[in-house]
């Protein structure tokens, strides 16, 4: 994506660089930046004024892109507390995975905080999408596709911001089967399973879970494994954190993507029945060469909670 600066942050789009299949995958984006032509200046948020109607439209300035729900709700009600952070009108957005999102009506979200903008210009726009982080490996906007999520993310809004939240994929795991378990929205894993909730029905789950992904191991890579088991594994694919991460910092730097331990933050505990000791054991030994190239592409030791 080329990117011209012009005095100071007014910012102008090349249209031509933008992915050549945006047509297919996202008609409605291709559209919509076709008719920028340079964001609002002096403002933090990316705003323009749309040829026309002079309908104004907005961008979000950063995104938290997972990679656990509660996670990410604790950093929102965090960072909601900054008088110059706004969320969009919605607490979550989902635009980027769902097919029959509008991408006007994911724009006017964040529109809505401009008329803020005049009078305070450093107010940043926030979205959080806690499953965005993994969907890189599964597609864009609800369908398979070439172009990677985090290139298309680069090249409509160069200047976005992530945050990524990280807890161990173990304990991930479990307290999202806990949470849903008890919502009444996961089934058991076989008829001879107990029915959930229950640490016992949960091992049943993970070993089912892991079988399902060494199968697919054995037969192609762990992206593709990934992408194809992510939502019929239980959360197990989600905890691949190794897998997904490369094709993010492809585009996006240590400046623009601040990664976080679950550690580093205050957050609310709720209290589960805890985990058998041999659940533990066969998803650490399933998660451990991932976790072990998370911690070494990060060069950080608090990523490999396996030691």
């Amino acid at each position: 994506m080329q990117v011209i600066f012009l005095e100071g942050p007014l910012l102008a789009l090349d249209p031509c660089a933008l992915p050549a299949n945006l047509s297919v995958v996202a008609p409605d984006v291709l559209a919509e930046f076709l008719e920028l032509k340079r964001f609002e200046h002096g403002l933090k948020t990316p705003c323009w004024e749309r040829k026309g109607d002079g309908q104004i439209r907005c961008l979000p300035y950063f995104s938290i892109i997972g990679a656990f729900e509660d996670d990410v709700q604790d950093l929102v009600n965090i960072l909601q507390t900054f008088s110059t952070v706004r969320m969009g009108e919605q607490q979550t957005s989902s635009f980027w995975r769902q097919e029959d999102v509008p991408f006007s009506g994911y724009l006017d979200s964040f529109a809505a905080t401009h008329a803020a903008m005049k009078d305070e210009p450093r107010i940043a726009t926030m979205e959080a999408d806690p499953a965005l982080f993994a969907y890189t490996a599964a597609g864009l906007r609800g369908k398979p596709s070439k172009t990677t999520l985090p290139s298309l993310l680069k090249a409509v809004q160069p200047t976005l911001k992530l945050i990524l939240v990280l807890r161990s994929p173990i304990d991930r795991m479990y307290v999202s089967y806990m949470k849903h378990a008890c919502s009444g929205n996961v089934a058991p894993a076989s008829p001879h399973a107990p029915p959930p909730p229950s640490p016992h029905a949960f091992h049943h789950v993970a070993q089912a879970s892991i079988d399902k992904l060494r199968t697919c191991l054995k037969a192609t890579t762990p992206r593709k494994c990934a992408g194809k088991h992510l939502y019929d594994s239980h959360g197990l694919a989600h905890g691949l954190y190794s897998v997904y991460l490369p094709e993010w910092l492809d585009y996006f730097n240590q400046e623009e993507m601040l990664i976080l331990p679950v550690e580093e933050m205050e957050r609310c505990q709720v209290p589960w029945p805890p985990m058998q000791d041999d659940t533990r054991h066969i998803l650490r030994k399933f998660y451990e060469p991932f976790t072990e190239e998370l911690s070494f592409m990060m060069d950080d030791g608090r990523f490999n909670w396996m030691n």
